[in-house]
């Protein structure tokens, strides 16, 4: 929760509430967030989604080759809004299903 709220800080740990104000900037929504939310249904959400798994017993892990399935398709996508990076049509199938080059 901390890190969703707070983020982490250089080292990758959780930041936590107490950390101030500048660093939490704006700190008001953070916490806000942080006490309000209902966290049980996202932890419902991140199992349904197969990113998390949860045992018998209660206990929740990541689901690793989820979770890097998940990250690939993020990292694509972030890419694909790089216009340099978008696949063109070429100018001999100029208007190729309706694409211009």
């Amino acid at each position: 929760r901390d890190g969703f709220c707070f983020g982490v800080d250089e080292q990758y740990r959780p930041i936590q509430a107490d950390a101030g104000e500048e660093r939490l900037y704006p700190a008001e929504k953070r916490v806000k967030f942080y006490r309000e939310s209902h966290w049980e249904q996202f932890d419902n959400l991140l199992v349904d989604a197969g990113l998390l798994i949860r045992s018998d017993t209660g206990e929740v892990r990541a689901n690793s080759t989820r979770v890097a399935t998940l990250l690939a398709l993020t990292a694509i996508h972030d890419i694909m809004k790089v216009k340099a990076l978008l696949p063109t049509v070429a100018y001999q199938h100029e208007g190729y299903m309706g694409y211009m080059p």
